[in-house]
């Protein structure tokens, strides 16, 4: 999060929309009176396809 003026900049990487969405709606409960710009991106988070070997 980066604020700018009256401007709050949303950052970063969540595992969902979902999760975005309650990123800015958290931010604009505690900015009150900013403009968000959400920037924050959805990184799917997928199972592997197959085990992992460790050596």
């Amino acid at each position: 999060m980066d604020v700018r003026g009256d401007v709050v900049h949303l950052r970063g990487q969540v595992a969902s929309e979902e999760q975005r969405r309650d990123v800015e709606e958290a931010a604009r409960a505690a900015a009150e009176g900013h403009r968000i710009c959400n920037e924050v991106s959805v990184f799917e988070v997928r199972e592997p396809d197959r085990e992992e070997r460790i050596s």
